[in-house]
């Protein structure tokens, strides 16, 4: 079930971002060459809704098949919420303390069912580290998505990392949720490698980055250094 889990989510991913960057050439949402990037040519910038309906999708057939026995809702709801605000911002400019507004709601729906940092025996303390921890991981990926295959390299490092923990203890429905991930960035990827044919774009980065703070945060008992 776990490698029918990463194989749907990676040929979705690779049958879909070819398709949104086509879309995205169609629309006329690129990304122009500028300064601050390595890029030379006018690219396609929202393969980040590639990468979240492989992943989105995945889900949705892995829990028909086989119900979460705790479900992450949470986790996801939050991930939409971010991916909705990254995809308004690629096709029209947002502006930051918007997009910083947006965050907080979203990291305020996870907080809000229980899933935070356990570092200090005052409570309100965990949730405004919390707080900073998913908005701060969330901003680091989308600070780093702006050379070819970087952000969508360091997240899928980092879903791997988090895929073995949870494999090594033995928390199912984490690890679902992850190698659905895992399998959506490695097919990105494959277009997003130098030289890039399309972008992740907001929708993207603030995706992963979102995802990958939450799930750092779970709290299993056999993997205290989770977060670390």
């Amino acid at each position: 079930m776990l490698i029918i889990i990463f194989l749907v989510s990676l040929v979705l991913s690779l049958s879909l971002v070819p398709l949104i960057r086509w879309l995205s050439q169609r629309m006329e949402i690129v990304a122009e060459p500028r300064v601050d990037r390595w890029h030379k040519k006018i690219t396609p910038k929202i393969g980040g809704v590639g990468i979240f309906l492989a992943w989105g999708i995945t889900l949705l057939i892995g829990y028909f098949f086989q119900p979460p026995t705790s479900p992450n809702y949470a986790l996801i709801a939050g991930s939409i919420i971010v991916f909705v605000l990254g995809l308004i911002d690629d096709f029209k400019r947002i502006s930051p303390p918007a997009k910083l507004i947006g965050q907080i709601i979203a990291a305020a729906v996870v907080v809000f069912f229980g899933r935070n940092i356990d570092f200090f025996s005052l409570e309100i303390l965990n949730i405004l580290v919390t707080f900073i921890w998913i908005v701060g991981i969330t901003n680091a990926i989308n600070l780093l998505d702006n050379m070819d295959g970087l952000a969508g390299g360091v997240a899928l490092i980092s879903a791997i990392l988090l895929g073995i923990l949870f494999f090594r203890s033995g928390n199912q429905d984490l690890l679902i949720v992850t190698l659905a991930l895992i399998g959506s960035i490695l097919g990105f990827l494959v277009f997003n490698f130098p030289p890039a044919s399309i972008f992740m774009g907001d929708s993207g980065s603030l995706f992963l980055g979102f995802t990958l703070s939450t799930l750092a945060i779970a709290r299993i008992p056999q993997a205290s250094n989770l977060l670390a």
